[in-house]
């Protein structure tokens, strides 16, 4: 009896699993085995964690980002203000009096378009000179619009005490918190939607 099975059994045993890997294209099919081995996978439930797990850290991880890139702009607004600010009052001392425009200063403004006489833009932020304008007298304020709205201002009080001010939009929570996380005190509203934070 065994000698039959030997003869009889076994070889088309063989061979029918050889045909179903041959057919189904598995090389993952036992040898030995009439049916191939299922391979595992993901779960919906698995996959839908994972997503939400993504989901979660993503809502976290972005504000902070927002932030440090909006630090980062502000690092730079903050020291082309003040190198601004020196090359006007070297100006002022030579003078006696404020320059009407930019192009009179000693300075030469690498990377920037001039945009008009009182405002140079750097693709990331853009500085303004105000010269006896009604709304901002005699200032310098630098500032970026992305991801929110950001500034800083310099006014040039003639000798006077120096008074540094970061500005946010008052439509802008991200901005006065920023503005608020840098030092900033007694915040008051320009009149043109700006509020500004005294500077340390």
């Amino acid at each position: 009896m065994n000698k039959i099975y030997q003869k009889n059994i076994l070889p088309a045993r063989n061979l029918s699993g050889g045909i179903l890997r041959r057919l189904l294209g598995r090389p993952w099919a036992a040898k030995n085995h009439f049916w191939p081995v299922v391979c595992g996978g993901f779960t919906l439930i698995e996959l839908l964690v994972v997503v939400l797990i993504i989901g979660v850290l993503a809502s976290v991880a972005y504000p902070q980002y927002k932030r440090a890139v909006v630090k980062s702009r502000y690092t730079q607004i903050q020291i082309f203000t003040n190198t601004l600010y020196n090359a006007l009052e070297r100006y002022y001392m030579a003078n006696g009096t404020y320059p009407p425009d930019l192009s009179s200063l000693d300075i030469e403004f690498s990377g920037g378009i001039q945009t008009s006489e009182s405002r140079i833009y750097f693709g990331k932020y853009g500085c303004t000179y105000h010269f006896n304008t009604e709304s901002a007298t005699n200032s310098i304020q630098c500032d970026i619009s992305s991801p929110f709205f950001i500034g800083m201002r310099i006014f040039l009080t003639e000798g006077r005490s120096v008074k540094r001010y970061c500005i946010a939009l008052n439509t802008s929570k991200e901005g006065e918190d920023f503005c608020t996380s840098m030092g900033g005190i007694n915040p008051f509203d320009s009149g043109g939607g700006q509020v500004h934070y005294l500077l340390p």
